[in-house]
This record gives structure tokens, sequence and C-alpha cells, in this order.
């Protein structure tokens, strides 16, 4: 054990499994790569936050469990490592949502920081310039971005690599002064699911305002969802003239063909055909048709419901708690134009609790969504929902009144 206290690098994996014990005493580590298995996750965070030299994490969570709490223990643990430079977690969220923005403090050493794998609901509020000042590489997952929080990683004054999730197109309006430059030295933008376009028409600039050192754009369209949205024609929407004017390399554009018409996936391809073409540094570009087996005929009407503003969910709230064990709606923030969203929650053989923490998430949901969509929750077969008094007798609640709307 004397020896192993001055241990600096230990890499392990499923088969060489080393203890939540045996890690916090090994105080001198500087790089771990590691698997922790479910039944110690806890213990294993506690023991992590010891190692204060620590400049590299790679930690994989390799079991599934539906509660966040492990999740978030990892983040919470990430304040105590001073010397933290590289981090990189690999740990399953599955459809439940992670959130990791009040009382928390990040590393300003950090260089390096990969939460792919971590689906966050919204924006951390700690990532940015103030706190990480020396962030140089981020692949992060958001379900829900808002033109404040791209301007905030447009200002990390470090960043070179970007990789975005969020599942979710979006228009930003930059604003600021003739001195303001976003994503200065930002090298690659990879958008995997989605379109990111930035309006300068806010902003006084120059060629350099935004993303003057681009190499490297990765990004998704989604046809029909454009089409629909208007937010603008394709030879708008698309173009890209202004990032990297004297820099950028290559572009790559995933068309998602899903409920669109031919001529509607040709109108998209030839706009970013000609915004490549007009761009002062000529990039190549590539495009990929993404299932393209789901076009439609042309003779079908598309599906506008991809576009709806007004959200229905039935939730029976018994069953979700026996299946899942949590409600989350987060999958509301996958659609911008939403204006109003309807729960409906069955009661029956549910605890009053269990209705109050399924009403919470539809709440937390809709405040989460930029558009903050008026809500209305819908209790029924409210008399058939069940109590528990402190002996875990089963009590019938007998609610005589009808059913009643949270608004």
């Amino acid at each position: 054990m004397g020896l192993l206290t001055k241990l600096v690098c230990l890499r392990a994996n499923r088969i060489y499994k080393v203890s939540a014990g045996l890690i916090g005493e090994l105080t001198s580590l500087e790089e771990i790569w590691i698997e922790a298995e479910n039944d110690d996750r806890i213990q294993f965070m506690k023991a992590l936050g010891k190692l204060s030299k620590l400049r590299v994490l790679w930690i994989r969570l390799s079991t599934y469990e539906p509660d966040e709490r492990p999740n978030r223990d990892l983040l919470d643990c990430l304040h105590n490592l001073h010397s933290i430079q590289t981090v990189d977690i690999y740990a399953s969220s599955g459809k439940k949502s992670v959130m990791w923005e009040e009382g928390h403090a990040s590393p300003q050493c950090l260089r390096h920081l990969c939460l792919q794998t971590l689906k966050f609901c919204r924006f951390p509020m700690w990532l940015n310039s103030s706190f990480l000042p020396n962030l140089c590489y981020l692949e992060l997952q958001v379900m829900a971005l808002k033109e404040q929080d791209i301007e905030t990683l447009g200002r990390l004054p470090e960043l070179n690599y970007l990789k975005l999730d969020s599942n979710y197109t979006a228009t930003i309006s930059m604003g600021g002064t003739s001195g303001d430059v976003y994503f200065q030295k930002l090298r690659i933008f990879k958008a995997p699911r989605s379109l990111v376009w930035f309006d300068l028409h806010n902003i006084i600039c120059n060629e350099k305002a935004i993303m003057p050192s681009l190499e490297s754009l990765k990004f998704t369209v989604h046809v029909r969802f454009l089409k629909d949205t208007n937010l603008l024609c394709f030879e708008n929407q698309l173009g890209f003239r202004n990032l990297g004017r004297t820099s950028l390399q290559r572009v790559e554009a995933d068309i998602y063909c899903a409920g669109a018409h031919t001529k509607e996936v040709e109108e998209a391809e030839a706009a970013l055909a000609q915004a490549a073409a007009v761009h002062p540094n000529h990039p190549t570009l590539k495009i990929v048709r993404i299932s393209e087996d789901r076009l439609l005929s042309p003779y079908k009407e598309p599906d506008r419901n991809i576009t709806y503003k007004t959200a229905f969910k039935n939730v029976k709230a018994r069953v979700v708690k026996d299946d899942v064990g949590y409600f989350d709606f987060h999958w509301l923030l996958h659609n911008p134009n939403i204006r109003k969203f309807e729960v409906y929650i069955d009661c029956e053989d549910a605890t009053l609790e269990e209705v109050e923490e399924a009403e919470a998430a539809a709440w937390c949901a809709a405040n989460d969504h930029p558009n903050r969509p008026a809500l209305e929750i819908i209790r029924r077969d409210e008399d058939k929902m069940m109590l528990f008094d402190i002996h875990q007798e089963v009590y019938l609640f007998s609610a005589k009144s009808d059913n009643k709307a949270i608004r």
C-alpha cells in the first residue's frame, strides 16, 4: 500500500477492478481511467473527490439507473478537483435529463470537458467564461437552447472544439457592438442533430464577428421542419458565408428527409451548394441524405403534426412510477413551436405524492421551454387515488369533487 500511494496513473477496466476504498487512498493520482459498477457508485464518487492532484479523469458508469443521483454525484465531486484539466464522462442518463446548475463551481484549469452521454434539460449556469476561462474542448448535450446560451458559449475565450447536441433547430440573433467577436478561436463546430443559424442583423460587425477561425462545420437540416415553420427561405436559412470567411475548409450537412417531398430536399441541397460556392474560402461540401426512404410521394401532403403548437399527453401515474420510476416531459423541447401543453393525469391507484410529482415534472418542462407554453393539467379518476398513512395502511382517497384542472 505504501508504494501504491505514490501511484500517479491508473488505467483499469471491467476485468481489472479497483475498489472505491482503494481509490480513496491513492492520493498521488494525476490520471485515472476507470469503470464504476452500479453497486458502488456513490462510494466511488466520494473517493474521486479526495484525489486533489487529479489532472485527467476518464470514467464510465457501466450500468443504467433510473435515478439521476449517481450522475449528479459524479458532477458534484468535480468541484473538489482543483487541478483537473481533462474530464471524459460516459454515463447513461437514459431518457431522464440531468440538472447541474445551482451551487456548483467548475475548476478554472479545466481544458477538456466531454459530457456527451449526459442529457442536460437546460444549459448549465456554470458553463461560462468566468468559471471556465481555459476550456478548449467541449462536448455537451442540452435539450433546450436559448439565444443567451449560444452567446455564453461564444464568449469562452479558448474554445476551439465544440460538439453541441440539442435536437433543437434555433435561429440566434447575435447582439453586441463592433468590437464583439464570438467563438474567436473555434476551429471545429458540430451540431449533429440540429441547425443553429446566426442572424447578424442585430450586430454591428466586421468580417470577424463570429467564428473567424472556423475550419470544419457539421449540422443537420430538418427539411420538413424548416418548411413548416417558415423561419426563412432556404437561401437565407442555410447560408454560412459569415463563418470562417478565410479559414472554413469543410462543411458536412445531413439532410433529414422524413416527411418532405423530393423537390423540397433538392431545394435545400441547392441552397447549401450555393452557400458553399459564394463563401469567400470555397469550402468543400458533403451532403448526406438521412431517412430517404421516408420521403413523401409527390401526391401526398406532409404531416403537419411535426410542428404542432399544442401538445397533449396522457399519463397513468401509477404505471409510470412502476415501470419507469420517474416523470420527465422534456421531449416537449424538441418542438420550438409549442404554445400550449395539456397533460391529463390518470390518478387511479396512485398516491397524492406521485400525482404531484407528475405535475411538478410537467411544470419543469414547460418552464424550461424557451416559449414558456401555457400549461393545463387535468386530473382524472381523482376519487380512485390512494393515500398511505404513517403505518403504510392503504386508504381510498374519497374525493367527491369533479375532475379539476390545474392551470
